[in-house]
């Protein structure tokens, strides 16, 4: 038994495509055609057993072209199955008036489709039953159409099935928006118990924020004085170690007992002293981040009296160190 061949009218490649590929998979044979016109002439040379036709199409749209099909007494009992999204009830009256046999929604599963082409070609067309006239009202205006009972009958179903089909798909939708809006509800339950909490928490957030802030435009000028502290250093490195060169030069050139090593030694104490001046202010420039740790508080104010020992000179104040004998340490940015 030869497989049934399918002529496809839709001037989309895509969507052509995909029903090619949808009902090749389910062993129909598929011809393409992308409008009414070319549609009708392939149909002349191979007639297919069933038409699946999309509606808006350049050249011939799909109900002139149905309608086409069922003035020819050669092609009027191939069955036409539209594609349409039925966005107007007036598409029932102009499937009906172009001899349109079935309908199917547009968007439709890929299920419904094989659905209905299954029972599209179950139920052959009788080609030699009569036409009648019915009057029908459409918005207010009266209208005659003509179809065979048949047909009427099939389109009724295929609206129908279309219905029944959007109805189980708005109650699936439906149930799943209640579930959500019922987990919505839960989700707003534990947040507003959640809020009573946070209220008494926000207070002492923004001060924490404004302790940040606070501290944010602190560390930028740090970051400037780093800046400029590690030019400084780089700047005093080179001098230095030319000073330490000539000093350590002359100290060996001179005896044990020359009286002028003494001030070549005072002389290298104060370069040494300079160069971990120099040390301390590289170290400063290169704090990008905070370097938290246990520290020994005596430790780091004598480094700190050493650092600024020359401007107490100058200015003439004394500093006198009384620390106890057991000082805690503390964790703080080194």
């Amino acid at each position: 038994m030869s497989a049934v061949e399918i002529l496809v009218v839709e001037d989309s490649p895509t969507q052509a495509e995909l029903l090619r590929h949808l009902l090749e998979a389910h062993g129909y044979r598929v011809n393409i055609c992308p409008n009414g016109v070319e549609a009708l002439s392939s149909a002349r040379r191979h007639r297919p057993d069933l038409v699946l036709s999309d509606v808006l199409m350049p050249v011939m749209d799909g109900y002139t072209m149905c309608r086409a099909f069922k003035d020819d007494e050669d092609l009027k009992g191939i069955p036409v199955l539209i594609l349409t999204t039925l966005a107007d009830p007036q598409d029932v009256i102009l499937g009906i008036e172009a001899g349109v046999d079935h309908y199917l929604t547009k968007p439709y599963r890929e299920e419904a489709l094989l659905s209905r082409v299954e029972a599209v070609l179950a139920a052959p067309l009788e080609s030699g039953e009569a036409q009648e006239e019915f009057r029908v009202v459409f918005s207010g205006q009266p209208r005659i159409v003509k179809a065979s009972r048949q047909r009427i009958m099939n389109l009724l179903l295929s609206t129908y099935e279309n219905a029944v089909q959007h109805n189980r798909e708005l109650i699936s939708t439906q149930n799943e928006l209640r579930a959500l809006n019922d987990r919505l509800e839960q989700l707003v339950t534990e947040r507003t118990a959640a809020l009573a909490g946070e209220i008494a928490e926000r207070t002492k957030a923004e001060e924490e924020v404004k302790a940040m802030t606070q501290h944010l435009w602190q560390a930028a000028k740090l970051a400037t004085m780093g800046e400029l502290a590690a030019s400084i250093a780089h700047e005093l490195n080179n001098p230095l170690a030319t000073v330490t060169l000539r000093v350590e030069l002359l100290k060996t050139q001179s005896p044990e007992n020359d009286p002028r090593r003494l001030s070549l030694e005072i002389v290298e104490k104060e370069v040494d002293r300079m160069a971990a001046l120099v040390a301390n202010l590289l170290q400063f420039s290169r704090r990008n981040q905070l370097q938290i740790s246990t520290i020994d508080v005596r430790i780091e104010l004598d480094k700190t009296l050493e650092l600024i020992q020359y401007h107490l000179r100058k200015l003439n104040i004394t500093v006198l160190k009384d620390f106890i004998p057991d000082a805690a340490t503390i964790h703080a940015d080194r």
